[in-house]
Protein backbone atom coordinates (compact mmCIF):
# COMPACT_ATOMS: atom_id res chain seq x y z
CA UNK A 1 0.00 0.00 0.00
CA UNK A 2 1.26 3.15 -1.29
CA UNK A 3 0.53 6.43 1.63
CA UNK A 4 1.28 9.74 0.52
CA UNK A 5 0.23 12.74 2.24
CA UNK A 6 0.82 17.01 2.24
CA UNK A 7 0.47 19.46 4.78
CA UNK A 8 -2.81 21.36 3.43
CA UNK A 9 -2.93 24.07 6.85
CA UNK A 10 0.66 25.36 8.43
CA UNK A 11 2.74 24.55 5.40
CA UNK A 12 5.10 27.63 5.59
CA UNK A 13 8.04 25.64 5.21
CA UNK A 14 5.30 22.43 3.57
CA UNK A 15 5.23 19.46 5.15
CA UNK A 16 4.66 15.96 3.23
CA UNK A 17 5.59 12.59 2.97
CA UNK A 18 5.17 9.05 1.82
CA UNK A 19 4.99 5.63 3.54
CA UNK A 20 5.17 2.33 1.59
CA UNK A 21 3.08 -0.45 3.59
CA UNK A 22 4.44 -4.15 2.70
CA UNK A 23 1.34 -6.46 2.51
CA UNK A 24 -2.23 -5.83 2.62
CA UNK A 25 -2.77 -3.84 5.53
CA UNK A 26 -6.22 -2.00 6.07
CA UNK A 27 -4.72 0.82 8.45
CA UNK A 28 -1.56 2.59 9.35
CA UNK A 29 -0.20 5.17 11.89
CA UNK A 30 1.70 8.04 10.19
CA UNK A 31 4.22 9.93 13.16
CA UNK A 32 6.10 12.96 13.38
CA UNK A 33 3.13 14.79 11.83
CA UNK A 34 2.85 18.57 12.88
CA UNK A 35 0.39 19.20 15.70
CA UNK A 36 -3.15 21.39 14.65
CA UNK A 37 -2.31 20.96 10.67
CA UNK A 38 -4.49 19.99 7.99
CA UNK A 39 -3.26 16.63 5.66
CA UNK A 40 -4.36 15.42 2.54
CA UNK A 41 -4.01 11.50 1.91
CA UNK A 42 -3.71 9.69 -1.02
CA UNK A 43 -3.76 5.48 -0.56
CA UNK A 44 -3.08 3.83 -3.35
CA UNK A 45 -2.63 -0.65 -3.49
CA UNK A 46 0.33 -1.95 -5.69
CA UNK A 47 0.59 -5.38 -7.21
CA UNK A 48 3.83 -6.36 -8.67
CA UNK A 49 3.07 -6.22 -12.56
CA UNK A 50 4.44 -2.71 -13.23
CA UNK A 51 5.03 -0.33 -11.53
CA UNK A 52 2.27 1.75 -13.46
CA UNK A 53 0.05 -1.22 -14.52
CA UNK A 54 0.40 -2.95 -11.03
CA UNK A 55 -1.17 0.24 -9.29
CA UNK A 56 -4.86 0.49 -8.33
CA UNK A 57 -6.88 3.74 -8.41
CA UNK A 58 -5.97 6.23 -5.48
CA UNK A 59 -8.28 7.19 -3.01
CA UNK A 60 -8.35 10.99 -1.03
CA UNK A 61 -9.12 11.59 2.18
CA UNK A 62 -8.57 14.63 4.79
CA UNK A 63 -7.66 14.90 8.46
CA UNK A 64 -6.36 17.48 10.70
CA UNK A 65 -4.02 16.70 13.91
CA UNK A 66 -4.94 17.51 17.43
CA UNK A 67 -3.53 20.28 19.36
CA UNK A 68 -0.91 20.43 22.20
CA UNK A 69 -1.33 20.83 25.66
CA UNK A 70 -1.02 24.38 26.92
CA UNK A 71 2.10 25.12 28.45
CA UNK A 72 2.94 25.21 31.66
CA UNK A 73 1.97 28.84 33.15
CA UNK A 74 4.75 31.24 35.07
CA UNK A 75 3.14 33.11 38.33
CA UNK A 76 4.10 36.35 38.22
CA UNK A 77 3.10 37.31 41.66
CA UNK A 78 1.52 36.31 45.00
CA UNK A 79 0.74 39.01 47.62
CA UNK A 80 -1.54 38.96 50.48
CA UNK A 81 -4.84 41.28 50.27
CA UNK A 82 -5.96 40.94 53.84
CA UNK A 83 -5.49 38.33 56.74
CA UNK A 84 -7.34 35.72 54.56
CA UNK A 85 -6.80 36.97 51.13
CA UNK A 86 -4.21 36.28 48.53
CA UNK A 87 -3.83 37.59 45.05
CA UNK A 88 -2.01 35.86 42.51
CA UNK A 89 -0.99 36.33 39.13
CA UNK A 90 0.42 34.78 35.95
CA UNK A 91 0.97 34.00 32.14
CA UNK A 92 0.98 32.03 29.65
CA UNK A 93 2.62 32.08 25.91
CA UNK A 94 0.49 29.87 23.39
CA UNK A 95 1.40 28.59 20.16
CA UNK A 96 -1.64 28.89 17.54
CA UNK A 97 0.39 26.70 14.96
CA UNK A 98 0.26 23.69 17.75
CA UNK A 99 -2.45 24.69 19.70
CA UNK A 100 -5.90 25.86 20.61
CA UNK A 101 -7.13 28.43 22.73
CA UNK A 102 -6.52 28.10 26.36
CA UNK A 103 -10.22 27.05 27.51
CA UNK A 104 -9.43 27.58 31.49
CA UNK A 105 -7.02 27.68 34.41
CA UNK A 106 -6.91 26.08 37.86
CA UNK A 107 -5.41 28.00 40.79
CA UNK A 108 -4.46 25.42 43.43
CA UNK A 109 -3.31 26.44 46.76
CA UNK A 110 -2.22 25.11 50.26
CA UNK A 111 -0.87 25.31 53.52
CA UNK A 112 3.05 25.33 53.33
CA UNK A 113 4.70 22.38 54.48
CA UNK A 114 1.24 20.07 53.55
CA UNK A 115 1.26 18.10 50.37
CA UNK A 116 -0.91 20.17 47.82
CA UNK A 117 -4.23 18.93 47.68
CA UNK A 118 -7.98 20.55 46.70
CA UNK A 119 -9.44 23.14 47.01
CA UNK A 120 -8.88 24.05 43.53
CA UNK A 121 -10.30 27.38 41.92
CA UNK A 122 -11.09 27.29 38.00
CA UNK A 123 -10.72 30.55 36.69
CA UNK A 124 -12.31 31.11 32.82
CA UNK A 125 -9.59 31.99 29.86
CA UNK A 126 -8.27 34.62 29.26
CA UNK A 127 -8.11 36.20 32.61
CA UNK A 128 -4.54 35.38 34.37
CA UNK A 129 -5.68 36.43 38.08
CA UNK A 130 -7.36 36.00 41.07
CA UNK A 131 -8.02 36.59 44.53
CA UNK A 132 -8.16 33.55 46.99
CA UNK A 133 -10.52 33.87 49.65
CA UNK A 134 -11.14 32.41 53.22
CA UNK A 135 -7.59 31.75 54.09
CA UNK A 136 -5.93 32.20 57.35
CA UNK A 137 -4.86 34.80 59.08
CA UNK A 138 -1.08 35.14 59.42
CA UNK A 139 -0.90 31.65 57.31
CA UNK A 140 1.89 30.81 54.56
CA UNK A 141 0.12 28.74 51.74
CA UNK A 142 1.75 27.50 48.25
CA UNK A 143 0.10 28.22 44.92
CA UNK A 144 0.60 26.66 41.48
CA UNK A 145 -1.71 27.17 38.10
CA UNK A 146 -2.44 25.06 35.43
CA UNK A 147 -3.77 25.94 31.76
CA UNK A 148 -6.70 23.68 30.02
CA UNK A 149 -7.54 23.75 26.24
CA UNK A 150 -9.17 20.96 23.95
CA UNK A 151 -6.09 18.85 24.26
CA UNK A 152 -6.28 18.80 28.28
CA UNK A 153 -4.41 20.38 31.04
CA UNK A 154 -0.93 21.41 31.00
CA UNK A 155 1.42 21.05 34.10
CA UNK A 156 1.02 22.91 37.33
CA UNK A 157 3.51 25.96 37.69
CA UNK A 158 6.46 25.82 40.10
CA UNK A 159 4.61 26.83 42.94
CA UNK A 160 4.76 30.11 45.04
CA UNK A 161 4.26 30.89 48.89
CA UNK A 162 3.29 34.07 50.64
CA UNK A 163 1.32 34.58 53.81
CA UNK A 164 -1.55 35.95 55.29
CA UNK A 165 -1.75 39.74 56.91
CA UNK A 166 -1.53 39.50 60.92
CA UNK A 167 -4.59 41.30 62.32
CA UNK A 168 -4.53 42.44 66.07
CA UNK A 169 -5.50 39.87 68.21
CA UNK A 170 -9.62 40.18 69.95
CA UNK A 171 -9.55 40.99 73.67
CA UNK A 172 -8.59 39.44 76.48
CA UNK A 173 -11.47 36.91 77.74
CA UNK A 174 -13.02 36.70 81.30
CA UNK A 175 -10.89 39.44 82.94
CA UNK A 176 -11.38 39.00 87.13
CA UNK A 177 -10.16 41.32 89.84
CA UNK A 178 -9.63 40.62 93.10
CA UNK A 179 -8.41 43.24 95.30
CA UNK A 180 -6.71 43.15 99.37
CA UNK A 181 -5.57 45.97 101.02
CA UNK A 182 -2.45 47.20 99.21
CA UNK A 183 -2.94 45.24 95.94
CA UNK A 184 -4.62 44.14 93.60
CA UNK A 185 -4.67 40.34 91.62
CA UNK A 186 -6.21 39.69 88.15
CA UNK A 187 -7.00 37.24 86.00
CA UNK A 188 -7.82 36.65 82.32
CA UNK A 189 -8.10 34.01 79.36
CA UNK A 190 -6.48 34.08 75.88
CA UNK A 191 -8.06 35.70 73.40
CA UNK A 192 -10.66 33.80 71.06
CA UNK A 193 -8.48 35.04 68.30
CA UNK A 194 -4.78 35.51 68.12
CA UNK A 195 -4.99 37.70 64.91
CA UNK A 196 -3.01 35.25 63.17
CA UNK A 197 0.21 35.02 65.39
CA UNK A 198 1.19 33.87 68.37
CA UNK A 199 0.19 36.25 71.61
CA UNK A 200 3.58 37.27 72.33
CA UNK A 201 2.80 39.29 75.53
CA UNK A 202 -0.06 40.99 77.84
CA UNK A 203 0.18 44.36 78.35
CA UNK A 204 -1.16 45.58 81.77
CA UNK A 205 -2.01 48.95 82.77
CA UNK A 206 -3.91 50.73 86.07
CA UNK A 207 -5.21 54.00 86.57
CA UNK A 208 -5.56 55.64 89.56
CA UNK A 209 -9.02 57.23 90.06
CA UNK A 210 -8.95 58.86 93.23
CA UNK A 211 -5.69 60.88 91.90
CA UNK A 212 -6.79 61.39 88.51
CA UNK A 213 -10.52 62.15 87.47
CA UNK A 214 -9.50 62.15 83.57
CA UNK A 215 -8.60 58.95 82.40
CA UNK A 216 -4.76 58.41 82.88
CA UNK A 217 -3.62 54.97 82.81
CA UNK A 218 0.21 54.11 83.29
CA UNK A 219 2.13 50.54 82.31
CA UNK A 220 2.53 48.14 85.14
CA UNK A 221 4.51 45.26 83.67
CA UNK A 222 3.89 43.25 80.22
CA UNK A 223 3.93 39.33 80.93
CA UNK A 224 4.59 36.60 78.45
CA UNK A 225 2.02 34.84 77.04
CA UNK A 226 1.80 31.64 79.57
CA UNK A 227 1.28 33.60 82.70
CA UNK A 228 -2.38 34.55 82.69
CA UNK A 229 -2.85 36.03 86.56
CA UNK A 230 -0.86 38.92 87.74
CA UNK A 231 -0.84 41.04 91.30
CA UNK A 232 -0.40 44.84 91.53
CA UNK A 233 1.00 45.37 94.90
CA UNK A 234 2.00 48.82 96.69
CA UNK A 235 -1.11 50.31 96.21
CA UNK A 236 -3.14 52.69 98.29
CA UNK A 237 -5.49 51.42 100.57
CA UNK A 238 -8.93 52.54 100.32
CA UNK A 239 -8.31 53.76 96.81
CA UNK A 240 -10.24 53.29 93.63
CA UNK A 241 -8.61 51.60 90.62
CA UNK A 242 -9.29 50.58 87.03
CA UNK A 243 -7.34 47.94 85.46
CA UNK A 244 -7.17 46.79 81.98
CA UNK A 245 -5.21 44.43 79.96
CA UNK A 246 -4.86 43.65 76.33
CA UNK A 247 -2.94 40.87 74.17
CA UNK A 248 -0.29 41.86 72.00
CA UNK A 249 0.95 39.46 68.54
CA UNK A 250 3.81 41.43 67.61
CA UNK A 251 6.62 39.20 66.50
CA UNK A 252 9.21 39.85 63.55
CA UNK A 253 8.13 43.58 62.95
CA UNK A 254 4.67 42.51 62.24
CA UNK A 255 1.34 42.09 64.36
CA UNK A 256 -0.40 44.60 66.82
CA UNK A 257 -1.61 45.05 70.34
CA UNK A 258 -5.55 44.24 70.42
CA UNK A 259 -8.20 46.20 72.41
CA UNK A 260 -8.19 45.97 76.35
CA UNK A 261 -10.32 44.91 78.48
CA UNK A 262 -10.75 46.49 82.05
CA UNK A 263 -12.59 46.59 85.50
CA UNK A 264 -12.65 48.79 88.29
CA UNK A 265 -12.08 47.88 92.10
CA UNK A 266 -10.92 49.50 95.00
CA UNK A 267 -8.37 48.17 97.79
CA UNK A 268 -9.94 47.61 100.99
CA UNK A 269 -10.29 44.41 101.71
CA UNK A 270 -7.08 42.18 104.16
CA UNK A 271 -6.35 38.96 103.02
CA UNK A 272 -8.56 36.18 104.76
CA UNK A 273 -6.83 34.36 107.31
CA UNK A 274 -6.98 30.33 106.70
CA UNK A 275 -6.67 27.96 109.54
CA UNK A 276 -5.51 25.30 107.74
CA UNK A 277 -2.43 26.76 106.94
CA UNK A 278 -0.33 26.05 109.95
CA UNK A 279 2.77 27.84 110.21
CA UNK A 280 5.72 26.55 112.85
CA UNK A 281 9.00 27.77 114.20
CA UNK A 282 11.17 25.15 115.47
CA UNK A 283 12.80 26.52 118.63
CA UNK A 284 15.22 23.88 118.47
CA UNK A 285 16.76 25.21 115.56
CA UNK A 286 16.66 29.12 116.81
CA UNK A 287 19.95 30.82 116.78
CA UNK A 288 21.12 34.51 116.61
CA UNK A 289 20.71 34.36 113.34
CA UNK A 290 18.40 32.15 111.55
CA UNK A 291 15.53 29.77 112.45
CA UNK A 292 13.83 26.62 110.31
CA UNK A 293 9.86 27.02 109.42
CA UNK A 294 7.94 24.27 108.65
CA UNK A 295 3.90 24.55 107.33
CA UNK A 296 1.45 22.76 106.23
CA UNK A 297 -1.51 22.67 103.63
CA UNK A 298 -4.33 20.69 102.43
CA UNK A 299 -4.11 22.26 99.14
CA UNK A 300 -2.40 21.09 95.85
CA UNK A 301 -0.89 23.18 92.92
CA UNK A 302 -0.39 25.91 95.10
CA UNK A 303 2.17 28.83 95.43
CA UNK A 304 3.67 30.24 98.77
CA UNK A 305 4.60 33.19 99.69
CA UNK A 306 6.97 33.96 102.88
CA UNK A 307 6.67 37.17 104.43
CA UNK A 308 9.24 37.81 107.60
CA UNK A 309 9.23 41.45 109.06
CA UNK A 310 10.44 42.91 112.29
CA UNK A 311 7.49 42.67 115.07
CA UNK A 312 6.91 46.53 114.87
CA UNK A 313 7.35 46.91 111.70
CA UNK A 314 4.09 45.93 108.70
CA UNK A 315 4.82 43.69 106.15
CA UNK A 316 6.64 45.04 102.85
CA UNK A 317 4.54 43.36 99.80
CA UNK A 318 7.36 43.16 97.65
CA UNK A 319 9.51 41.50 100.27
CA UNK A 320 8.56 37.68 99.97
CA UNK A 321 10.12 34.54 99.20
CA UNK A 322 8.42 32.54 96.52
CA UNK A 323 8.25 28.56 97.04
CA UNK A 324 5.83 25.69 94.70
CA UNK A 325 5.25 21.93 94.21
CA UNK A 326 6.17 20.00 97.36
CA UNK A 327 8.76 22.52 99.58
CA UNK A 328 6.71 22.71 102.85
CA UNK A 329 9.65 24.29 105.43
CA UNK A 330 12.77 26.57 105.22
CA UNK A 331 15.63 28.09 106.93
CA UNK A 332 15.33 31.84 107.29
CA UNK A 333 18.52 33.12 107.49
CA UNK A 334 20.12 36.90 108.02
CA UNK A 335 18.33 37.53 111.06
CA UNK A 336 19.43 39.83 113.50
CA UNK A 337 20.55 38.69 117.49
CA UNK A 338 18.21 38.91 120.13
CA UNK A 339 15.55 40.47 117.80
CA UNK A 340 11.64 39.91 117.59
CA UNK A 341 10.48 38.96 114.17
CA UNK A 342 7.29 38.06 112.78
CA UNK A 343 6.60 35.76 110.25
CA UNK A 344 3.01 34.62 107.75
CA UNK A 345 2.53 32.23 104.81
CA UNK A 346 0.75 33.21 101.93
CA UNK A 347 -0.80 30.80 99.73
CA UNK A 348 -2.02 31.44 96.24
CA UNK A 349 -3.93 29.79 93.41
CA UNK A 350 -0.92 29.47 90.48
CA UNK A 351 -3.94 29.91 87.84
CA UNK A 352 -5.68 32.56 89.43
CA UNK A 353 -6.40 35.21 92.38
CA UNK A 354 -7.45 33.18 95.54
CA UNK A 355 -4.99 34.05 98.16
CA UNK A 356 -5.29 33.16 101.68
CA UNK A 357 -2.73 33.69 104.40
CA UNK A 358 -1.75 32.39 107.70
CA UNK A 359 -1.88 33.25 110.87
CA UNK A 360 1.30 35.35 112.16
CA UNK A 361 3.80 34.04 113.70
CA UNK A 362 6.45 35.30 116.00
CA UNK A 363 9.71 34.83 116.98
CA UNK A 364 13.09 36.30 119.32
CA UNK A 365 16.07 35.23 118.07
CA UNK A 366 18.94 34.32 120.44
CA UNK A 367 20.85 37.07 121.61
CA UNK A 368 24.68 36.76 120.86
CA UNK A 369 26.88 36.64 123.20
CA UNK A 370 31.00 36.85 122.43
CA UNK A 371 33.64 36.14 124.60
CA UNK A 372 37.70 35.38 124.14
CA UNK A 373 38.85 33.19 126.41
CA UNK A 374 43.08 32.81 126.49
CA UNK A 375 45.80 32.75 128.74
CA UNK A 376 45.56 33.65 132.27
CA UNK A 377 42.55 33.92 134.29
CA UNK A 378 40.67 32.81 131.15
CA UNK A 379 38.52 35.68 129.60
CA UNK A 380 39.53 39.72 129.85
CA UNK A 381 43.12 39.56 130.32
CA UNK A 382 45.88 37.43 130.46
CA UNK A 383 49.91 37.52 130.86
CA UNK A 384 52.58 35.26 129.03
CA UNK A 385 55.88 34.95 129.33
CA UNK A 386 58.12 35.79 125.85
CA UNK A 387 58.21 32.94 123.41
CA UNK A 388 55.38 31.34 125.51
CA UNK A 389 52.56 30.21 122.41
CA UNK A 390 49.01 32.05 123.02
CA UNK A 391 45.63 30.87 122.09
CA UNK A 392 42.72 33.04 122.21
CA UNK A 393 39.62 31.66 121.31
CA UNK A 394 36.24 33.75 120.73
CA UNK A 395 33.55 31.86 122.12
CA UNK A 396 30.07 32.93 120.46
CA UNK A 397 26.72 31.89 121.76
CA UNK A 398 24.74 31.76 118.91
CA UNK A 399 22.91 29.11 119.32
CA UNK A 400 23.67 27.16 116.25
CA UNK A 401 27.26 27.10 114.26
CA UNK A 402 28.93 30.07 114.98
CA UNK A 403 29.39 32.89 111.99
CA UNK A 404 32.51 33.59 111.04
CA UNK A 405 34.63 35.96 113.25
CA UNK A 406 37.44 38.63 112.54
CA UNK A 407 40.58 39.25 114.47
CA UNK A 408 41.52 43.03 115.24
CA UNK A 409 44.89 44.42 117.26
CA UNK A 410 43.40 47.50 118.76
CA UNK A 411 45.95 50.55 117.03
CA UNK A 412 47.77 48.32 116.10
CA UNK A 413 48.87 45.56 113.47
CA UNK A 414 48.02 41.51 114.64
CA UNK A 415 51.46 40.18 114.62
CA UNK A 416 53.29 39.04 111.48
CA UNK A 417 53.41 35.43 112.70
CA UNK A 418 50.17 35.22 114.30
CA UNK A 419 47.64 32.46 112.46
CA UNK A 420 44.25 33.12 112.58
CA UNK A 421 42.46 29.68 112.31
CA UNK A 422 38.50 29.97 112.83
CA UNK A 423 37.52 31.41 115.37
CA UNK A 424 41.09 31.24 117.12
CA UNK A 425 43.62 33.53 117.03
CA UNK A 426 47.60 31.63 117.49
CA UNK A 427 50.67 33.72 118.49
CA UNK A 428 53.18 30.45 118.40
CA UNK A 429 55.98 33.05 119.96
CA UNK A 430 54.70 36.22 121.73
CA UNK A 431 57.23 38.85 122.26
CA UNK A 432 57.09 41.80 124.62
CA UNK A 433 55.77 44.09 122.06
CA UNK A 434 53.04 41.83 120.80
CA UNK A 435 51.44 43.23 124.17
CA UNK A 436 48.23 45.09 123.34
CA UNK A 437 44.40 44.71 123.37
CA UNK A 438 42.83 41.63 120.78
CA UNK A 439 39.19 42.21 119.56
CA UNK A 440 37.37 39.59 118.14
CA UNK A 441 34.22 40.96 116.02
CA UNK A 442 31.12 39.21 114.68
CA UNK A 443 28.36 40.81 113.31
CA UNK A 444 28.93 43.93 115.06
CA UNK A 445 29.42 42.27 118.34
CA UNK A 446 32.63 42.39 119.37
CA UNK A 447 34.67 41.50 122.81
CA UNK A 448 38.37 42.74 123.72
CA UNK A 449 41.00 40.83 125.38
CA UNK A 450 44.24 42.64 127.03
CA UNK A 451 46.85 40.60 126.52
CA UNK A 452 50.54 40.78 128.82
CA UNK A 453 54.08 39.09 127.45
CA UNK A 454 56.82 39.38 129.82
CA UNK A 455 60.11 39.88 129.36
CA UNK A 456 62.10 36.73 129.57
CA UNK A 457 64.39 37.21 132.22
CA UNK A 458 68.02 35.87 132.52
CA UNK A 459 69.01 34.00 135.64
CA UNK A 460 71.68 35.89 138.03
CA UNK A 461 75.07 34.40 138.12
CA UNK A 462 76.24 33.45 141.30
CA UNK A 463 78.32 35.98 143.47
CA UNK A 464 82.23 35.84 143.62
CA UNK A 465 82.46 37.56 146.53
CA UNK A 466 82.80 35.65 149.99
CA UNK A 467 79.95 34.87 152.46
CA UNK A 468 79.96 37.65 155.07
CA UNK A 469 79.11 36.87 158.31
CA UNK A 470 75.46 38.66 157.73
CA UNK A 471 74.88 36.84 154.62
CA UNK A 472 75.56 34.01 156.83
CA UNK A 473 73.08 35.23 159.71
CA UNK A 474 70.05 36.03 156.96
CA UNK A 475 70.89 32.77 154.37
CA UNK A 476 71.34 35.02 151.63
CA UNK A 477 68.68 37.03 149.47
CA UNK A 478 65.99 34.85 148.54
CA UNK A 479 65.64 34.61 144.83
CA UNK A 480 61.57 34.66 144.30
CA UNK A 481 59.00 33.35 146.67
CA UNK A 482 55.92 31.37 145.98
CA UNK A 483 53.04 32.79 148.26
CA UNK A 484 51.29 35.95 147.65
CA UNK A 485 52.00 39.05 150.14
CA UNK A 486 49.91 42.72 150.49
CA UNK A 487 50.92 45.58 147.96
CA UNK A 488 53.44 47.03 149.08
CA UNK A 489 54.31 50.82 148.23
CA UNK A 490 56.74 50.17 146.17
CA UNK A 491 54.52 48.53 143.22
CA UNK A 492 53.31 52.33 142.34
CA UNK A 493 56.76 53.30 141.13
CA UNK A 494 57.27 53.39 137.69
CA UNK A 495 60.29 51.58 135.94
CA UNK A 496 61.89 52.00 132.69
CA UNK A 497 60.81 49.30 130.26
CA UNK A 498 65.53 49.28 130.03
CA UNK A 499 66.00 47.49 133.27
CA UNK A 500 65.85 43.57 133.86
CA UNK A 501 66.51 43.41 137.18
CA UNK A 502 67.43 45.20 140.40
CA UNK A 503 68.44 43.32 143.47
CA UNK A 504 68.12 45.70 146.23
CA UNK A 505 68.83 44.88 149.99
CA UNK A 506 67.11 47.29 152.55
CA UNK A 507 69.42 48.32 155.30
CA UNK A 508 69.88 45.63 157.74
CA UNK A 509 71.17 47.47 161.56
CA UNK A 510 73.20 45.43 162.55
CA UNK A 511 76.79 45.90 163.83
CA UNK A 512 78.75 42.68 164.10
CA UNK A 513 81.54 42.97 167.34
CA UNK A 514 84.73 40.52 166.81
CA UNK A 515 84.13 39.55 170.59
CA UNK A 516 81.17 37.54 171.89
CA UNK A 517 79.74 36.30 169.05
CA UNK A 518 76.21 35.20 169.81
CA UNK A 519 75.80 38.07 172.64
CA UNK A 520 76.35 40.62 170.03
CA UNK A 521 74.05 39.48 167.87
CA UNK A 522 71.06 39.56 170.56
CA UNK A 523 71.96 42.38 171.96
CA UNK A 524 72.02 43.97 168.06
CA UNK A 525 68.03 42.35 167.61
CA UNK A 526 67.62 44.09 170.74
CA UNK A 527 68.39 47.49 169.42
CA UNK A 528 66.84 46.42 166.27
CA UNK A 529 63.62 45.53 167.53
CA UNK A 530 63.06 48.46 169.64
CA UNK A 531 64.47 51.36 167.55
CA UNK A 532 62.18 50.12 163.87
CA UNK A 533 58.95 49.47 162.94
CA UNK A 534 57.25 48.08 159.69
CA UNK A 535 53.34 47.87 158.42
CA UNK A 536 52.09 44.74 157.07
CA UNK A 537 49.50 43.61 154.60
CA UNK A 538 46.72 44.16 157.26
CA UNK A 539 48.31 47.41 158.39
CA UNK A 540 49.19 45.65 161.78
CA UNK A 541 52.51 47.13 162.93
CA UNK A 542 55.22 44.62 162.88
CA UNK A 543 58.53 45.25 164.66
CA UNK A 544 61.81 44.32 163.52
CA UNK A 545 60.71 43.54 159.75
CA UNK A 546 63.22 43.57 157.35
CA UNK A 547 62.23 43.86 153.69
CA UNK A 548 64.03 42.48 151.01
CA UNK A 549 62.95 42.98 147.51
CA UNK A 550 64.02 42.25 144.04
CA UNK A 551 62.18 44.26 141.08
CA UNK A 552 61.71 43.27 137.22
CA UNK A 553 60.60 46.34 135.59
CA UNK A 554 60.11 47.06 131.28
CA UNK A 555 57.98 49.15 129.47
CA UNK A 556 55.00 50.35 131.29
CA UNK A 557 54.83 47.34 133.99
CA UNK A 558 56.48 46.61 136.77
CA UNK A 559 56.87 43.25 138.95
CA UNK A 560 58.44 42.59 142.22
CA UNK A 561 59.30 39.86 144.62
CA UNK A 562 59.48 41.11 147.92
CA UNK A 563 59.69 39.14 151.21
CA UNK A 564 60.09 40.42 154.69
CA UNK A 565 62.93 38.72 157.12
CA UNK A 566 63.06 38.86 161.40
CA UNK A 567 65.40 37.47 163.42
CA UNK A 568 64.52 35.05 165.77
CA UNK A 569 65.10 34.63 169.23
CA UNK A 570 68.51 32.41 168.51
CA UNK A 571 70.19 36.01 166.57
CA UNK A 572 69.62 34.01 162.67
CA UNK A 573 66.85 36.04 160.45
CA UNK A 574 64.15 33.92 159.32
CA UNK A 575 61.67 34.59 156.43
CA UNK A 576 58.52 35.01 158.07
CA UNK A 577 56.23 36.40 155.04
CA UNK A 578 56.74 36.33 150.90
CA UNK A 579 54.71 37.62 148.19
CA UNK A 580 54.99 38.21 144.45
CA UNK A 581 51.67 40.58 143.46
CA UNK A 582 50.47 40.69 140.04
CA UNK A 583 51.77 42.96 137.51
CA UNK A 584 50.06 46.40 137.07
CA UNK A 585 50.16 48.79 133.85
CA UNK A 586 51.15 52.08 135.54
CA UNK A 587 50.52 56.27 134.32
CA UNK A 588 52.78 57.87 132.72
CA UNK A 589 56.69 56.86 130.98
CA UNK A 590 58.55 55.70 133.43
CA UNK A 591 62.74 56.27 134.15
CA UNK A 592 65.40 53.65 135.67
CA UNK A 593 65.49 54.15 139.42
CA UNK A 594 66.58 51.91 141.89
CA UNK A 595 63.87 51.47 144.96
CA UNK A 596 64.44 50.87 148.76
Amino acid sequence: VNITYIATSNFDPPHFGSKIVPGQPTEYVIQDLQPLTTYEFTVAVLNNVSDVVGSSSEENVSAMTDPLVPGMPNITSLTPVSSTELKVTWFLNTDPLTQTMIDSFDVEYYIDGENPTEPVIAINAPATMTIIPNLMKGTTYGVRVRANNSAGPSKYSTPVTARTDIDPPTQVTDLVITAFTFSICISWGAPTDDGGQNISEYRIEIWDMSEYVTENFILVDTVGSNILTYTIEELGNDTDYRVRVAANNTGNGEGALGPYSSVNATTNEPIPIDNEIVLTVDLYTLTAFTVSVNWTVTSENMEFRLQVKLLDDDFDPDDFTIFTGDVRGTIITNLQPNTEYEIRLIRSEQSGCTRRTSPTVSFTTIELEVEVSGPGNGTGNGTVTEGEEVVLICDLNTGGAPPDVQWMRVDEDIPDDAVVDGNRLIISDPQVEDSGDYTCLSRNVSFTFSLLVNLLLPQPSPSPSPTSPIEKATGGLPQSSPSLSPTSPIEEATASSNIDYVVIVVPLCVVILLAAQVLFIILCAVIYRSGRKGKGRDGDVHNNQVPVQLNKAYGRHVTHHISTAVPNPVGEYETVMSYEPEYERLPGDTTEEDYI
